[in-house]
C-alpha cells in the first residue's frame, strides 16, 4: 500500500510548474492546468463578490471569472501584467498576476506541507511549500482558488441570462 502511495505522489511530481511571481514571492502552478498565458482583457465587474473575484470575462467564447492573485494572497495593489488561463476540472477560470517566469520541473524540489504562513483565503490556495536558491516557492492548488458556493452563484448567474 506505501509504495502505491510513493509511486501516486512521484507521479503526481513528475511535472511541469509554470512559476510567475505574486503577492513579492515565487509561486508555482502545475502546468497541466493552464491552457494558456495571455494579456489582460476586458473585465465586467461583479457586484457582492469577494475583492479577489475581479469579474467575468470572454475567453475562447466562453465567460469565465477572473481572480487576482496578489490580493487573494493579501497583497492587493500590485499591477497585473498577465493572465492565466487555467483548467480547474471541468471549469475554466483566468487569474491574474503581475508576471510570469517559465515552466520548470520542480518535482525534485521537497515539497512540504504549508506552515501557517498564510490565513484565509490564501491558506485556501496555497498548497505546499518549498525552498530552491534560498527562495521559498508556494505551490496553489488551482481547484481551490474560487470556492464552491462561488462558482455556484456564477454558474446560476450565467444561467438566467
Amino acid at each position: 500500500m506505501q509504495a502505491s502511495v510513493n509511486r501516486k505522489r512521484s507521479e503526481c511530481y513528475e511535472q511541469g510548474f509554470l512559476t510567475l511571481q505574486a503577492a513579492g514571492r515565487p509561486c508555482a502552478v502545475p502546468l497541466d492546468a493552464v491552457i494558456e498565458v495571455l494579456r489582460p482583457l476586458p473585465i465586467d465587474a461583479l457586484t457582492d463578490v469577494p475583492a479577489y473575484l475581479l469579474g467575468l470575462s470572454v475567453l475562447r467564447g466562453q465567460p469565465v471569472a477572473v481572480l487576482d492573485l496578489p490580493r487573494l494572497l493579501g497583497q492587493p495593489g500590485e499591477a497585473i501584467g498577465r493572465w492565466l488561463h487555467l483548467r480547474v476540472g471541468p471549469r475554466r477560470l483566468a487569474l491574474a498576476v503581475p508576471s510570469v517566469g517559465r515552466v520548470e520541473h520542480l518535482d525534485q524540489l521537497d515539497w512540504q506541507p504549508l506552515p501557517a504562513l498564510f490565513e484565509g483565503d490564501a491558506a485556501r490556495v496555497v498548497q505546499q511549500v518549498a525552498q530552491r536558491d534560498q527562495q521559498l516557492y508556494v505551490q496553489l492548488n488551482v481547484m481551490r482558488l474560487l470556492p464552491d458556493s462561488l462558482w455556484r452563484r456564477l454558474e446560476k448567474g450565467a444561467s438566467a441570462e
